[in-house]
């Protein structure tokens, strides 16, 4: 399917309402965000996993519906640090 993931219609037609799981993982932290609030509006029982590259994101993402937030820089960073 091609399409714009923040088009609630495109949402819709790949099948958002039965869906169980929705991975967020756009470049754009607002536009994960829009994503998020969209599919979570077309399915209130949907788990969202977020990409924030943002720190700062982490909070709207939760706030948009997002049930788990990845900071894949945080996350790399943390796994470096740990190797030195």
């Amino acid at each position: 399917m091609l399409g714009d993931a923040a088009d609630e219609a495109i949402l819709r037609e790949a099948g958002v309402e039965h869906a169980a799981q929705l991975a967020a993982v756009l470049p754009s932290d607002a536009a994960n965000v829009f994503v998020t609030l969209t599919a979570t509006g077309a399915n209130r029982r949907l788990v969202v996993i977020a990409r924030a590259e943002d720190p700062n994101s982490e909070s709207k993402l939760r706030r948009s519906g997002a049930a788990h937030v990845i900071l894949p820089a945080a996350i790399g960073a943390h796994r470096i640090a740990t190797l030195i």
